[in-house]
């Protein structure tokens, strides 16, 4: 069964040499609001992110480093076998045809690290919607005929017929939080894959703020520590329906634990449960 499945590959070394090397994310608070956290933050605007993320990732593009991830570049190849698991269990049921959303996808980060496994499909098309700095600077390094960028989830759906929607890493991290992923629910995408996403061990959301290491940029922003509980509702609220659920090796210096998840809509390849 594909839950089984996604349980034999965890955790991930790149992870666990990322804790070594920075130890877990960093983390304050918790504060009474988004607005509190965020003033005592630098977000993402800043151009050292970019530039750092963007120097990692042409170090994959030209062959120098096997993948990125958050602005570091890795030597030695290393695969999100859960992440690559549902990808390749989206194509599968729909004749070799990939087409990924993917919400917050950075200059492409994923599909970069995973696109030898991906190379025997039939159609692959990944679509990363990010902010205007990271898309400008994707269409100019980075598009290729497979690999696009958009401003917005309305421009990437008028170009794309998406059978999957790929949140990794990216809710915990958007302002109004759940209200933001009912938008995307509502798309009706007939699976959707989170990754990398935080929750409270109390099963409470809490607000706090990330304080990123020195040694990869220097920034800190709001972040949102999910109920698991609210947080899986909402889906069944949408339609959807758990296909599977796993650990990530992610850490944070709080008590805690980020999970992924594949949600299948109801209608779509029957039950969607395993």
């Amino acid at each position: 069964m594909l839950k089984n499945f996604l349980k034999a590959f965890l955790p991930g070394p790149f992870v666990n040499w990322i804790n070594a090397r920075y130890g877990p994310l960093r983390m304050g608070g918790p504060f009474a609001s988004w607005e509190a956290a965020a003033a005592q933050c630098r977000g993402y605007d800043q151009t050292n992110i970019l530039e750092t993320v963007r120097h990692a990732a042409q170090q994959v593009k030209q062959g120098k480093a096997a993948f990125e991830r958050d602005g570091v570049a890795f030597a030695e190849p290393d695969y999100a076998w859960p992440l690559l698991t549902g990808l390749l269990y989206v194509a599968a049921c729909d004749e070799g045809r990939l087409s990924v959303m993917d919400f917050g996808g950075s200059l492409g980060s994923a599909y970069l690290r995973h696109r030898v496994w991906l190379q025997g499909l039939r159609e692959v098309r990944w679509h990363v919607v990010e902010q205007p700095h990271f898309v400008a600077c994707g269409l100019a390094e980075f598009a290729d005929t497979q690999l696009h960028f958009h401003r917005s989830v309305t421009d990437c759906i008028a170009m794309a017929r998406p059978n999957v929607l790929l949140l990794g890493s990216v809710l915990q991290y958007l302002p109004r939080g759940l209200l933001e992923l009912e938008t995307l629910l509502a798309l009706g995408i007939p699976t959707v894959i989170v990754d990398r996403t935080p929750f409270s061990v109390n099963d409470e959301t809490q607000i706090l703020v990330q304080t990123v290491s020195a040694r990869i940029y220097r920034a800190s922003y709001p972040c949102r520590f999910f109920g698991q509980s609210e947080f899986e509702a909402l889906f069944v609220t949408y339609g959807y329906r758990k296909k599977a659920t796993y650990l990530c090796p992610d850490r944070a210096s709080i008590p805690s634990q980020f999970l992924g998840y594949i949600f299948e809509k109801f209608d779509v390849r029957g039950s969607g449960v395993e």
